[in-house]
């Protein structure tokens, strides 16, 4: 079920075209905008090519939104009509907080090559926080790439580190299956462990994970006692992109109203980490990880 906000309008056989008022009995179509009259920029939402169609049914919007409406003919030589604007607000969201993680992972993709490479527990990026993603909702996310000269020509290293975080929240029973999701937000804590290298020049960022993408099967049977594994977490749903240059905030409002719609696609998250820019003659590392913790995911909803 989707909720939708009814405008509707009357027009009278006299209208204003360009600033001039004079009759136009002919009319071909009404548009209709959402615009910010911030910017006073719009946004097409509907052309209405029945004219004496009057009324509009408009999704759902988050917040106040302001609405234009025109008339116009299909008349190169004739400009619109003037607007009619309308602003107007849905009652409050209501909000739920989740903030108690069901499941977390983290796996670790580690490839190498070389005859001075020796994998062990050691070598891994994770190494300086033992104990990290035990607790409920820590995971690590990022990647790093090493290559030693040990003689040139003679023997090498070269090792690659990719992690990936899974959380899982339950959808709370209190938001109805045909709600109507008007935001949700998957907020989070990070703590840079490592960046840089490479030859970048750059900031920081306020986190490694740089993208969010819905699970689209159970990784249950993937948990162990550490909560860490090698491999891939499994992923296909909807996903979004967040800049490591913002507040650790990622808005996933398109996972989650899938979720409610059928709950029985909820299979959590998975957070990918930046890739970092390969090693240099003067750099032979290059890394980019972070410890992700105190997960909340806020859901704002309207309930028939």
């Amino acid at each position: 079920m989707t909720q939708y906000f009814v405008l509707e309008w009357e027009w009278a056989p006299k209208f204003c075209w360009g600033g001039n008022c004079q009759w136009f009995d002919k009319i071909d179509g009404y548009r209709i905008y959402e615009y910010d009259t911030a910017t006073l920029t719009r946004k097409l939402i509907t052309d209405i090519k029945q004219p004496n169609q009057k009324i509009a049914a408009i999704p759902v919007a988050w917040g106040t939104k302001c609405y234009a409406v025109v008339a116009y003919v299909l008349d190169p030589g004739v400009e619109p009509s003037n607007e009619a604007q309308y602003c107007g607000s849905q009652p409050p969201a209501k909000k739920i907080t989740l903030m108690k993680v069901a499941e977390w992972l983290t796996t670790e993709d580690v490839l190498y090559d070389g005859d001075k490479c020796v994998y062990t527990q050691a070598n891994m990026l994770h190494q300086d926080k033992p104990g990290f993603g035990t607790q409920a909702g820590e995971v690590f996310v990022g990647a790093g790439i090493f290559e030693k000269d040990q003689s040139i020509g003679i023997s090498y290293c070269f090792m690659d580190e990719y992690y990936q975080g899974g959380i899982k929240f339950n959808m709370t029973t209190e938001i109805p299956i045909n709600a109507v999701i008007q935001k949700a937000i998957l907020r989070f804590t990070s703590k840079i462990w490592a960046y840089g290298g490479g030859g970048v020049a750059a900031p920081a960022p306020a986190t490694c994970a740089s993208y969010v993408e819905a699970v689209n099967k159970s990784w249950s049977a993937m948990i162990d006692d550490d909560h860490w594994v090698k491999g891939t977490l499994p992923y296909g749903g909807p996903g979004v992109s967040l800049t490591g240059y913002s507040a650790p905030q990622v808005d996933v409002t398109s996972i989650v109203a899938k979720w409610i719609k059928k709950p029985s696609s909820n299979n959590g998250f998975v957070l990918k980490g930046w890739y970092p820019a390969l090693p240099t003659e003067d750099e032979n590392s290059s890394v980019c990880v972070s410890t992700l913790s105190n997960f909340q995911l806020d859901i704002y909803y309207f309930a028939p």
